[in-house]
């Protein structure tokens, strides 16, 4: 957020200020009989440009000139000219006969106070005793995004940012750390809707955003209640304004780019994979001759030879003649062949306007993103309308309203083996994308010799249909009336509607060894719905030194969500996407999954604030919940927090070069209601014949199962939350410090356990208790130095975020049984344990690489059959001492957890020019590079390596480090260890952006007020030891106990646009 005392009258700021208001000169000008001039500065003499000079009662004005001055022809009855400006106090100044009228404007102190929105209230930055951060949107929302919060990135202390590079898939948003094994998605206040759908972010446009503020400790955020223990982001959109002039504001952006993959792997060419093969068979005890011996492409000779093309499958419907591979030069790169350049535009119109009793602001935008793998996409339509209208003096009316449609075009697979991205690191690059009758190539049969991995490019392709659509409309409604002096009445409704539709085609895929035999449609639709209704009463009285603020609540919350999947089978147009509707199948139509969830929270609450002399101030917040989601007696919560500030810049002892200087600190408790499912009573699913069958009689009939036992004793998890902190202001703010240190530990936590229900029907699920405890302690630091608002010609500003976490589970349960993450291919990635964070990598762990006999027989048993067998395998660190490797000598790993996190922005200006630049990095997160179980080891022994695998331990290169080739997995090699598990640490150049915004008088001549043109590119060059395609890794299953691991994720682009941005 700008902050409003750097406006003051400082003439390099004002210029840009009057060139906003340059349309005043459109004025239109009555009778006039003289004229008048003048020189309009501050109380220290400093002239004032962009000042409005307006005759009372007339649209008859003009602004000062950049040395202040300004020159008014009045009609012959004018008697007062009204001086007005932003940060400034009105001047009303009879003329009387006088041709020439100088005036001196003074600072207004209260509008220069930075005055920070919180959701129920606004409040001065001085006066706030807990921990916040607020976004400087122009920077952050200068940059083309998807989500709003791709902006958050290492803009705001104590928020961490995980973006993954999928057009239109929502980023993952944490304040503080992982507080709890549930859902830690903090609390999203847009204008007068609340919700914890991160969805929200991209489904908002970033150029309707006026504000954002993040809410971080107990002391801000527990008015906001249960759902909003993982912190809170305030989104204030933008309202209309008034122009004396009478004219709305027309905006006009325009941006159009260019994305283009970063990287990709280093894979072995069909020459090299050649060699691999023979010499694994070597490794193996093979010799030419031997029935094991060779391999169907690359023949069975002394040495690999490759054929200029592979056999086809006659069986195929198109000629045999043609069907053929063609083997092209070196091998097929998947990579190249699923990546692609692709463009980038977006569109956004808004107008704004008013009088002095009602504003509004309308704006419209497009923006369609295509993705770097082929087919993928997103496109979305968004629309707002926001009003604010005076009735009378004391009554105040209004309303957000906002509309988006978008459509998705799914990566398929998501972040999986059998993604695209996971198929291309193991697809043989024998294998062609198209064959020479121009069909998808394949691997036809297994014993072709070309793996099992399906035709990537095929894959991309048949999806590129695959979409979700969804269409919101959400706003809120309030009004607002001042009772007496200081006590304001309120109330507002806000509401959300969302609906969508997903659409996956499986299509035949003929050329595939393991093609399926039937094609088939699942098409999924859900509606999302909700309110929030919200009355509060504000008070606040001065008197003398004393400042007494109360506020007062009651609120009311409904969400409900339905969901419907249905499939259909057996469609006879393959290949015609038109008719890919349930109608068409002739198959037998079924419902996969049908789900209604409806929670409900009744609310009360209070806030207390008092403040003496702006110097000693006090906060005490109170809130009382009830929930739907606990069962009665168990669904009540009142939880407090208290806040306690002192601005020390305010005390004579102090010296003047602190310009604020405040210590504050804060306690308070929030509940946290978050469950996966509505309630904890039984949920109950339709079985099929692998969950439960009853036998009635000596006849087993499949029937329902548990999908989660009840839980009648479930309650609230509590937060219990501690912060102190500092705020730091030199040479009149020119260098700004916030530091906060913060204590947050979460107890009672919700977790699954796995303990019998006592149900008289069989579960597949876990039950839910309270009997976890989690701790996050760290720091959070904003740094900022510069001269922006200044005189100067050259402007410069240089600001720095910082957070450090760490993350501890205190407690499971009562036996302190870990938390174990989910699987893949039978491989369990995490443990959630007592002593270590949430999501630590778990497995053997590899100290090194087995030399000779010597060395195996001198190590603890690894369960080889002789010791020649032990050479060239991985060596495990017998952790239990016992003597032998076994599933015991498992051991922390890795965490995904960073050490701290950071952001770095530069911003320099000369005259029209600006220069942008940010960074973003992380250090101390590992990351679980599960694709190097396919490209380093014989997973798939016909698929494609890493070309890592050429220095593979052998004889002529003992120090290698790859375990010996081989065309079997041996030695556990592929079962978590520590060697998948790397350094994510990175430090990346975000985004660079140049501009140059036109003079004044080169834009008045075609009726515009502003234009700026600026080209920028973006994720330019990243520095990471990591092996992988992206060190922003995100979640598996969507879990934040498997955080950190990587199964061929989406990667972010390199982005190259050119913008416009105008005001007329």
């Amino acid at each position: 957020m700008i902050k409003l005392r750097q406006v003051k009258i400082k003439l390099k700021r004002l210029m840009s200020l009057s060139l906003m208001l340059v349309a005043l000169v459109c004025f239109s000008v009555q009778a006039q009989d003289r004229s008048i001039r003048g020189k309009v500065t501050s109380t220290t003499g400093e002239e004032l440009p962009g000042v409005s000079v307006l005759v009372k009662g007339t649209s008859n004005g003009t602004v000062t000139d950049i040395s202040g001055d300004y020159s008014l022809s009045v009609g012959a009855d004018a008697q007062t000219v009204v001086f007005s400006f932003i940060g400034m106090k009105t001047q009303e100044v009879a003329i009387g006969s006088r041709s020439v009228v100088d005036v001196s404007l003074e600072e207004d102190i209260a509008s220069l106070q930075e005055v920070i929105v919180t959701g129920y209230s606004s409040e001065s930055k001085k006066t706030i005793t807990g921990s916040i951060d607020a976004l400087d949107t122009e920077k952050a929302f200068s940059i083309p995004s998807t989500s709003a919060a791709e902006g958050f990135q290492g803009r705001l202390s104590g928020v961490t940012v995980v973006s993954n590079g999928s057009p239109g898939a929502a980023p993952i948003v944490r304040i503080r750390g992982i507080a709890t094994t549930g859902n830690n998605d903090p609390l999203y206040i847009i204008d007068g809707y609340q919700t914890n759908d991160p969805d929200f972010l991209t489904d908002l446009n970033t150029s309707d955003i006026e504000s954002v503020t993040v809410l971080k400790d107990a002391a801000v955020s527990s008015v906001y209640g249960a759902r909003a223990t993982n912190g809170v982001i305030v989104i204030k959109t933008r309202k209309g304004n008034y122009d004396i002039s009478g004219k709305p504001q027309v905006t006009l952006d325009i941006s159009y780019g260019v994305q283009t993959p970063v990287t990709a792997p280093d894979m072995l060419n069909s020459e090299q994979l050649g060699e691999v093969f023979w010499e694994s068979m070597r490794n193996d005890g093979l010799s030419v001759g031997d029935e094991a011996w060779g391999h169907p492409q690359f023949g069975s000779g002394d040495t690999p030879s490759m054929s200029d093309y592979y056999r086809g499958d006659p069986s195929l419907p198109y000629d045999a003649g043609s069907n053929r591979l063609t083997a092209t030069s070196g091998g097929t790169d998947w990579f190249d062949q699923i990546f692609e350049d692709a463009t980038y535009q977006n569109y956004y119109i808004s107008v704004n306007g008013g009088t002095e009793a009602s504003k509004y602001m309308m704006s419209m935008g497009y923006m369609d993103r295509e993705g770097i793998l082929t087919g993928t996409g997103y496109d979305r339509y968004t629309g707002r309308a926001n009003t604010e209208f005076s009735i009378k003096e004391r009554i105040r009316i209004g309303q957000n309203l906002s509309f988006a449609y978008s459509r998705q075009i799914l990566f398929p697979g998501q972040n999986g083996d059998d993604s695209p991205l996971g198929l291309a690191y193991r697809a043989s690059p024998l294998m062609p994308a198209y064959d020479e009758g121009g069909n998808f190539a394949g691997t036809y049969q297994s014993a072709a010799g070309l793996g099992n991995a399906q035709n990537p490019l095929a894959v991309m392709t048949r999806a590129k249909n695959n979409n979700n659509s969804n269409m919101r409309i959400y706003g809120d409604a309030y009004a607002e009336v001042d009772i007496i002096d200081g006590l304001t009445a309120r109330s507002n409704i806000g509401v959300n509607y969302r609906s969508g539709v997903g659409d996956v085609f499986n299509s035949l895929n003929p050329e595939h060894s393991e093609a399926i035999t039937t094609n088939s449609l699942i098409t999924g639709r859900y509606i999302s719905s909700g309110y929030v209704f919200t009355n509060t009463l504000r008070y606040e009285k001065t008197v003398g030194n004393h400042n007494i603020g109360f506020l007062g609540g009651i609120e009311a919350i409904e969400d409900h969500f339905e969901f419907t999947s249905v499939a259909q089978q057996d469609f006879l147009l393959n290949d015609v996407p038109d008719n890919h509707l349930l109608g068409f199948g002739v198959g037998a139509t079924s419902i996969q999954q049908s789900q209604s969830n409806t929670s409900t929270l009744f609310s009360y609450f209070g806030q207390l604030k008092y403040n003496y002399a702006g110097k000693y101030i006090l906060t005490a917040t109170l809130r009382r919940d009830k929930t739907s989601r606990f069962e009665d007696g168990n669904n009540t919560g009142v939880f407090p927090a208290v806040s306690a500030g002192w601005v020390l810049s305010e005390e004579a002892f102090i010296p003047e070069f602190f310009s604020n200087l405040k210590v504050r600190g804060s306690y308070g408790e929030m509940g946290n209601q978050s469950l996966p499912n509505s309630t904890p009573t039984v949920n109950v699913n339709k079985a099929n014949d692998q969950l439960a069958f009853y036998n009635f009689g000596g006849v087993y009939t499949p029937g329902a199962v548990l999908s989660t036992p009840g839980n009648a004793n479930l309650t609230w998890e509590t937060s219990v939350q501690q912060n102190l902190g500092l705020d730091v202001g030199l040479l009149n703010d020119k260098l700004e410090l916030t530091f906060d240190y913060f204590n947050l530990t979460s107890q009672n936590n919700i977790i699954a356990t796995s303990a019998p229900s006592t149900a008289p029907v069989a579960s597949d699920g876990n039950k839910y208790i309270n009997n976890g405890e989690i701790n996050n302690k760290g720091f959070d630091i904003s740094l900022n130095y510069g001269n922006q608002g200044t005189s100067s010609d050259f402007t410069y500003n240089i600001g720095l975020k910082f957070s450090k976490y760490k993350n501890e589970i205190i407690k499971t349960d009562d036996i302190g049984t870990s938390i174990v993450g989910g699987n893949l291919r039978g491989i369990t990635f995490t443990n959630s344990a007592v002593g270590g964070p949430v999501s630590s990598f778990y497995g053997r762990k590899v100290i090194g690489i087995f030399k000779d006999e010597a060395e195996v027989l001198a190590a603890p048993d690894q369960g080889f059959a002789t010791p020649a067998d032990g050479v060239g395998r991985f060596r495990y660190a017998d952790i239990d001492d016992s003597g032998t490797i076994t599933d015991d000598d498992r051991t922390t790993l890795g965490s995904p957890n960073p050490d701290f996190t950071y952001g770095i922005n530069i911003d320099l200006g000369y005259k029209g020019f600006d220069l942008a630049m940010f960074f973003t990095g992380s250090q101390g997160n590992e990351i679980y590079n599960y694709t190097r179980i396919f490209t380093d080891f014989a997973s798939f022994y016909d698929g494609n390596r890493s070309t890592r695998v050429l220095d593979a331990f052998s004889a002529d290169n003992p120090n290698g480090s790859v375990p010996a080739l081989s065309k079997n997995v041996t030695n556990s090699e592929t079962q978590a260890n520590s060697y998948f598990v790397e350094d994510g640490s990175y430090f990346r150049m975000k985004n660079i952006q140049i501009g140059y915004t036109l003079p004044e008088s080169v834009v008045s001549r075609v009726a515009m007020s502003r234009a700026r043109i600026y080209v920028q590119a973006s994720n330019l060059f990243t520095i990471t030891e990591y092996s992988g395609l992206d060190p922003e890794i995100g979640r598996f299953n969507n879990s934040d106990i498997d955080t950190g691991i990587d199964f061929g994720s989406y990667p972010t682009s390199q982005t190259y646009l050119i913008g416009l941005s105008v005001d007329f």
